[in-house]
């Protein structure tokens, strides 16, 4: 699993500083983590800082890999919440999309990025004793795939292999 910590971590445009001293010590990929604060609190900073996109104090370290503060590297990428790509996304196309960065980008099994749109995601948006497994009692929303191997469904992008459906099974 990946690892990420932060030390000292700051953001600064220009001479404006935005964010400063910020530590987070040994995130693991897998984890649930929520980083809450008002508007222009320097949420998206501290994740453009994360991504290598921003500048400031601190040390960030990926993988056990320090980062270099304004130099993005392909270990890690920022997706930012509005920007004209989502704007023309479906949400299938959105979690298509999050899938094959998983994999080519993060280098993760296809086993993790499909619990991550799952599981995963049912447990961090607080769901998860309703949704994201197939068990009794809970609500399915199924899909089912004419693909010969899961890897399709992450890899391959452009194609609606989609064979049928169950909403709130």
């Amino acid at each position: 699993m990946v690892q990420l910590t932060l030390s000292g971590v700051g953001v600064a445009y220009g001479k404006r500083r935005v964010l400063s001293n910020v530590d987070a010590a040994d995130l693991r990929g897998g984890e649930v983590v929520a980083l809450i604060g008002a508007n222009a609190a320097g949420k998206s900073s501290l994740f453009r800082r994360i991504a290598g996109l921003a500048s400031g104090d601190g040390t960030v370290s990926l993988g056990g890999t320090s980062r270099v503060a304004g130099r993005a590297t392909p270990q890690c990428c920022y997706l930012p919440q509005d920007t004209a790509v989502n704007a023309v996304l479906t949400v299938y196309e959105s979690i298509l999309l999050a899938l094959n960065m998983g994999a080519t980008l993060f280098r993760m099994t296809v086993d993790e990025c499909l619990l991550g749109v799952t599981r995963h995601a049912a447990a961090a948006l607080g769901r998860a004793a309703a949704v994201g497994t197939l068990e009794g009692g809970k609500f399915c929303d199924l899909a089912i795939w004419d693909v010969e191997s899961p890897a399709e469904r992450v890899y391959r992008m452009g194609f609606n292999p989609l064979h049928s459906r169950v909403w709130k099974g």
